[in-house]
């Protein structure tokens, strides 16, 4: 399985990257955040973003790699949030589509049509609380945060940042 993902602003132009998704044992998971797992290890991740927030296009000032694998029922995404001050990762928000804007997340969006036009989005806080919704852009950007996907994240917060192993039908 193979995935292409796009990095952009508004002021920068499109790059896509390829990261392949790896196909797993169900059985060598176990899902608890931690990524500690050998399968994590054994599997390529990305690791060069550019940041969205506060300095959209700018080199970022914390590290962040993602994974993807992939069973017969799950596809899987690993990441790990660098934060050269853990003490101060902020996860406030206690109700589901609550705005996370104020806290630290991980967002991503799945572009399963493959038009560019309409996707699911997903955001997580590193407390696990989960936000998720569809996103159509046409006359605009619209977010219907009415969807509620069937999905789960387990999160992890250590003294390197934070971490998340998460689940998607």
């Amino acid at each position: 399985m193979i995935f292409s993902v796009s990095i952009y602003s508004q002021t920068q132009e499109i790059k896509k990257k390829t990261l392949e998704a790896v196909k797993i044992n169900s059985e060598d998971i176990n899902l608890d955040g931690k990524l500690d797992e050998l399968l994590w290890a054994d599997i390529t991740g990305i690791d060069d973003f550019l940041m969205q927030e506060p300095i959209e296009g700018g080199e970022p000032t914390e590290n962040t790699i993602i994974k993807i694998a992939y069973d017969e029922k799950y596809l899987y995404i690993g990441a790990i949030l660098y934060d050269s001050q853990p003490e101060g990762i902020k996860a406030f928000k206690m109700r589901k589509d609550a705005p996370l804007n104020t806290d630290d997340r991980f967002m991503w969006i799945l572009d399963t049509y493959l038009d560019g036009r309409n996707a699911y989005f997903f955001e997580i806080n590193p407390r696990g609380l989960m936000g998720d919704g569809l996103l159509t852009i046409g006359q605009g950007r619209t977010l219907n945060k009415d969807w509620d996907g069937i999905w789960r994240p387990w999160t992890h917060i250590g003294d390197f940042g934070w971490s998340t192993e998460i689940r998607i039908p």
